[in-house]
């Protein structure tokens, strides 16, 4: 009889420490799905432009999805006597539906919110955001105006 008591308690002890192990992978799950959600909330992008009388213009956007807010870090390169100038500026990002040649593109239009020029970005692709005119129209170059997406680093 102490044989199969002893027997008991130490499958039950083994059963609660497997579900002690489940309910821990659980909270881990679920603790790394909240991370993300909130990450996914937060969208970067960046590139560098041409600059009509520098070496570029790099810039570095971060997008909330939360509240369609933003934080874009300019950076004139080698403008100041040979070093970079850089500002940065916060506002509003309003969703567009539509540009001059194609009424279905989707446009992030960012209003700054120290009144100055709206800057208009076209949804390329998943990863790339390229450079509009205040007109909404494709800017004819043949240099780069794209913005690409910047993974956060694991």
């Amino acid at each position: 009889m102490f044989f199969l008591t002893l027997t008991g308690v130490l499958l039950s002890c083994q059963n609660h420490s497997k579900r002690t192990e489940t309910v821990e992978d659980d909270t881990l799950t679920v603790a790394s799905l909240i991370s993300s959600l909130v990450e996914d909330n937060f969208h970067s992008f960046a590139g560098i432009i041409p600059a009509a009388d520098g070496q570029g213009i790099r810039y570095n956007l971060q997008i909330n999805d939360m509240n369609d807010s933003y934080t874009l870090q300019t950076t004139y390169l080698g403008a100041d006597n040979g070093n970079d100038r850089t500002f940065v500026t916060h506002g509003t990002r309003k969703i567009i539906q539509g540009t001059k040649s194609d009424p279905d593109a989707i446009v992030y239009q960012l209003i700054p919110n120290d009144g100055d020029t709206p800057i208009n970005l076209v949804i390329r692709n998943d990863s790339t955001l390229r450079f509009l005119t205040d007109s909404l129209e494709d800017i004819r170059s043949e240099h780069n105006y794209d913005l690409t997406v910047v993974y956060p680093e694991e």
